[in-house]
């Protein structure tokens, strides 16, 4: 089950990776696409819009806005 967790505006350690989250020419896609804007701070809730660590196509670290949460593949079966 997916989580909330909480993002200290004041905390120095992550504002060069919210800044870069917010440069990121996906954040105008995600919020042209999905009408929400990127989260830098305060409570984050599942379906939000997040920077996030994550490998570049080269291996290296980058910071990508994502979709907080896990999306559940659509079954043909009934539960």
């Amino acid at each position: 089950m997916c989580t909330r967790f909480y993002i200290e505006k004041e905390n120095a350690e992550l504002q060069d990776i919210m800044e870069a989250g917010k440069r990121s020419v996906l954040t105008m896609k995600f919020l042209r696409k999905m009408a929400k804007p990127i989260l830098t701070s305060g409570e984050i809730r599942p379906t939000d819009i997040v920077p996030v660590i994550a490998p570049n196509q080269k291996g290296g670290r980058s910071v990508f806005p994502m979709k907080w949460g896990f999306t559940l593949p659509k079954s043909s079966t009934l539960s």
